[in-house]
């Protein structure tokens, strides 16, 4: 596949990446990479790349943004109860739960609508 054969998602995927190419980058800049990477410059670094299917393993990017949901989901809940008395079990505990859907659906957005769910 050619630059031009790639789907608008996998465009904005390499845009993703060139950002990350530059050095330290924000969540917000990759949810905004589309906007900050102009298609000249994605033909520039791209434009003589044939790709195939697995240059873009969708599965494991989601992965890593699991784990990466998962560690802020901890780090949040456990400032959620500092200060609180007694052990709370995060699995049986409603505004744990609520941390879990309120971060995946920020990051979500923030990563370009990627889906987090098994479910298309």
């Amino acid at each position: 596949m050619r630059l031009a054969d790639l789907t608008r998602e996998q465009k904005i995927e390499l845009k993703q990446q060139i950002l990350v190419d530059r050095g330290e980058v924000f969540w917000s800049e990759l949810a905004e990479a589309d906007n900050l990477v102009g298609d000249e410059e994605l033909e520039e670094v791209y434009g003589a790349t044939d790709f195939v299917p697995d240059d873009f393993s969708s599965v494991v990017y989601e992965e890593d943004i699991r784990d990466r949901i998962d560690d802020a989901v901890e780090n949040v809940f456990a400032e959620v109860l500092k200060g609180r008395p007694g052990d709370v079990d995060p699995v049986e505990n409603a505004e744990y739960e609520e941390a879990i859907n309120v971060l995946a659906k920020l990051l979500t957005r923030m990563a370009g609508g990627i889906c987090l769910d098994d479910e298309e």
